[in-house]
Parts: structure tokens; sequence; C-alpha cells
């Protein structure tokens, strides 16, 4: 069984590595990053021999998020039900990582589920937190998402980081500023201060 399973691992490796060279030259498959993709295969390739089983869920559920964004790389929108459940995919992958040093609170009602957005809209969003920030025992993020007035809110603490110029491009909240100017007369707002930074998404 656990050469099976080991076996399967490798398989999937090869096959993301193979992927991650197709995904940088879409706009959306772009949005979840190079470093992301290298950062999970590490992750993986650590927890392989002490945790197998582990090692095969963490892989099942990274293959469901690049499944998710092969998919709908061409759809403008998708259901705000949908955009969570990758959400949750990806918050697993990134705990399996940082442990208890990462903390996510999803604070949404499910009438608002089948409200549309852009897709990865809030993936993005977490992504961009874990990037900007440490993630450590002695500085956990937290992170929330919920409804107020209208408006989904992202917000998390600061815990900046040295962050080199190449790596913040700011692709990802000019992508999705540029999507909401399509569909809604309503803008994305940024707040920061020196303990939040919080993003207002339009619903």
């Amino acid at each position: 069984c656990l050469i099976q399973q080991n076996s399967f691992l490798k398989k999937e490796v090869n096959s993301f590595q193979k992927l991650s060279k197709i995904t940088q030259k879409k706009t959306l498959q772009d949005l979840v990053s190079p470093h992301f993709l290298f950062n999970s295969l590490n992750t993986v390739a650590s927890i392989t021999s002490e945790n197998p089983n582990e090692a095969v869920i963490f892989v099942e559920k990274l293959s469901g998020l690049y499944d998710f964004i092969l998919k709908n790389n061409e759809n403008k929108l998708i259901a705000l039900g949908e955009e969570l459940e990758i959400v949750e995919k990806y918050v697993f992958l990134i705990k399996t990582r940082f442990g208890d040093c990462f903390f996510l609170d999803i604070k949404i009602s499910k009438k608002y589920f089948k409200t549309l957005i852009p897709p990865l809209t809030l993936q993005n969003l977490v992504e961009n937190a874990v990037k900007h920030n440490s993630v450590t025992l002695k500085k956990p993020l937290t992170l929330t998402i919920e409804v107020l007035e209208d408006f989904i809110i992202v917000q998390n603490n600061i815990n900046p980081k040295k962050v080199f110029s190449s790596q913040s491009t700011k692709l990802g909240l000019d992508y999705i500023k540029n999507q909401f100017q399509q569909f809604s007369s309503n803008r994305m707002r940024v707040l920061e201060s020196k303990e939040k930074f919080r993003v207002e998404i339009p619903l």
C-alpha cells in the first residue's frame, strides 16, 4: 500500500511540474503563483515518508485546485460558493505547511453562495496575505472573510517581511480590480493600516 502511494505521489509531482510550465502562460492561471506550486511540492516531499496518507490527501487537494483553474480559465464569473470551496482547498495546503501559525475564519451565509464573482478572487487575496507576511508561532497570520453592507471583506493582520521587488508585482490586486470594473459600478477598496490589511469587494 505504501509503495502504491509513493508511486502515485511521484506521478502526481511529475504532472504538476509539467503543469507549472503551462500555467505561467495564462492570465487566470498566473494568479496561483509558481512560488506556491514550488512550496507545495516541497511540502509534499517532506511529509511523504513520515505521513504518506496525509501526503496523498495533500496532492488530491492540490490536484483539485489546478483542475479548477484549467476548467475555469475562460470563465469570467463563478458562484461565490464555488470560490469558497477553492479557498478551503487552498487553505488546507497552507495549513499543512504552516500548521497552527495560520488561521482563516469564513463567516459568509449560504444565502450569498449564488452571488457571482471573478474566479480565484478570494483565493488570490489569501495567497497575497501569505506571500507578504511572516507566518510563525510568534507571529501567526489570521484572516477573516465575511459580508458587510454588500461587500465581501477580506482582512488580515500585518506581519511584514522583506519581499523582493520582483515578487511584488501586484498582478493579483490589479487583475481583481480590472475584473470588477467590467461587472460592477462599485469599485473594490483597499485599506491598509499599521496593523491590518483590508480588501472590500462589491457583491
